[in-house]
């Protein structure tokens, strides 16, 4: 299995990368949205977890988030493209990022 550690200011956390909706950077921390519901918040930069998380079938979509593609349910595509996830988080797909999403999701 696949485990992230995932620093906080008083705990590591070994997280199942399988278990990893999406990483968003907020307020100078990324906070890690789990299929359980649960949300942990570390004070490292997504840029750490990126490096670890994308040959992991995850995709940045723009400068704060990191979403794994399994738990991409619809791609909205009109004025600009939208992810919504099966936490129901809507994320905006930056338009240099739009070529990259559709090629992962032919290849899957």
């Amino acid at each position: 299995m696949n485990i992230l550690v995932v620093s906080t200011a008083n705990s590591k956390y070994l997280v199942p990368i399988k278990d990893i909706i999406s990483c968003q950077n907020k307020d100078n921390k990324v906070v890690f949205h789990l299929v359980n519901n649960e949300m942990i918040e570390s004070n490292q930069q997504l840029s750490h977890f990126e490096s670890q998380l994308m040959n992991s079938n995850f995709f940045r979509p723009d400068n704060l988030h990191l979403v794994n593609i399994n738990f991409i349910e619809t791609i909205l595509h009109k004025d600009r493209t939208i992810i919504i996830l099966s936490n129901s988080m809507k994320i905006r797909v930056n338009q240099d990022q739009q070529d990259n999403l559709f090629r992962i999701i032919e290849n899957m």
